[in-house]
């Protein structure tokens, strides 16, 4: 009897936890993780009845305190650091690297148009005096593939290295990207391989737009790290015009404060989640350059955007012909933009070979 009692218990249960999973209201998106929730599947329905758990985020914040307790320093794909940095533990292989690294070779061979590649190392490649004791990778046979490629290269590695050596804020303590000083650092190396002048730091105007930014391995890690939003201004640049040629909206000045009090405030580099987006400057006769890029290029831009009318392309989302594109317009280089982790991490770039 008792335990007929039991199971039905259990059934009531479970249906009023499944009616409550289907038919709670709740929002488009996962605010807190920034992503929407996860599609029903036959194949795998444990995401779609997880991402809708009553108090989901209290059960994962109790999952991690008791994983952490017992000495695991890796929660969602992230570990915890020294001086506050979160970093990802990304599955990488020099053999996709090899594949994306090729199509970037046939496609310079495809196009009269010079073309340089520059990739940008994630933290584990740089900040080794904040990462965890014992902690060991492979990562350097990746650089040493991109070194032995025939591609015209900017190595950034080594100015990388040396700024966060100095204890440079060039990265972001809770997000993977590169915080606006860390890509004026990049910019100043790939300007003077393209051929111009780079600016100094006092041409720009720099100011902190947000100070309590936690990124997506601050969100994976279920932490807040305060993180400071940077943006380095200056004089004219509301006046470019920025272009989102997915969507047809256009906007005046390089970035979208409007996106700092969002779920996302790093969309305030408007060419955020764009397949392409344009940044000219009207009035003025200026070469062009084409970016091909993944996010880490949403805070290069503004900085190349000084010197050329930029056409920025993410060939993750863009649906055309990249090399089409090329053709028709009469660039003064191409720029390659990667994240190491992008490149060595999964096959983006095999649709600009066509």
């Amino acid at each position: 009897m008792r335990e007929k009692i039991f199971c039905r218990l259990c059934l009531a249960i479970l249906l009023l936890l499944l009616f409550f999973i289907v038919r709670a209201p709740r929002g488009a998106r996962l605010e807190s993780e920034n992503r929407a929730y996860t599609a029903f599947s036959l194949a795998s329905p444990d995401g779609y009845f997880t991402d809708r758990l009553p108090m989901r985020e209290h059960l994962l914040r109790f999952y991690r305190n008791i994983a952490l307790a017992l000495g695991k320093n890796e929660f969602a794909g992230a570990f915890l650091g020294k001086k506050g940095y979160i970093f990802s533990a990304e599955e990488t292989s020099a053999e996709i690297l090899t594949k994306n690294l090729d199509a970037v070779s046939a496609f310079a061979d495809a196009v009269d148009t010079p073309v340089y590649t520059a990739i940008v190392g994630a933290k584990t490649d740089v900040l080794f005096t904040c990462l965890p004791q014992l902690y060991a990778d492979d990562r350097e046979s990746l650089w040493q593939v991109l070194e032995k490629s025939e591609l015209q290269t900017v190595d950034l590695l080594p100015t990388l290295r040396r700024r966060g050596g100095e204890g440079k804020y060039i990265y972001y303590r809770g997000d993977h990207h590169l915080t606006s000083l860390g890509s004026y650092y990049v910019y100043r190396e790939i300007v003077e391989v393209l051929g111009a002048a780079p600016y100094v730091a006092k041409d720009f105007s720099v100011g902190v737009v947000k100070a309590d930014f936690s990124g997506s391995e601050a969100r994976k890690m279920l932490r807040e790290t305060q993180d400071r939003i940077a943006l380095f201004c200056y004089a004219g640049d509301g006046e470019y015009l920025v272009e989102n040629l997915d969507s047809g909206a256009c906007m005046h000045g390089l970035y979208d404060e409007e996106k700092l009090h969002s779920a996302d405030p790093y969309g305030v580099f408007p060419i955020a989640d764009c397949g392409h987006a344009r940044i000219t400057l009207p009035g003025a006769e200026r070469q062009k350059l084409l970016l091909l890029c993944d996010s880490y290029g949403d805070a290069l831009a503004p900085f190349l955007a000084r010197h050329y009318d930029l056409d920025i392309v993410d060939p993750r989302y863009f649906g055309g012909s990249v090399q089409t594109l090329v053709k028709e317009n009469s660039y003064a280089a191409v720029l390659v933009y990667f994240g190491m982790d992008t490149v060595a991490g999964r096959e983006v770039l095999y649709k600009i070979r066509f």
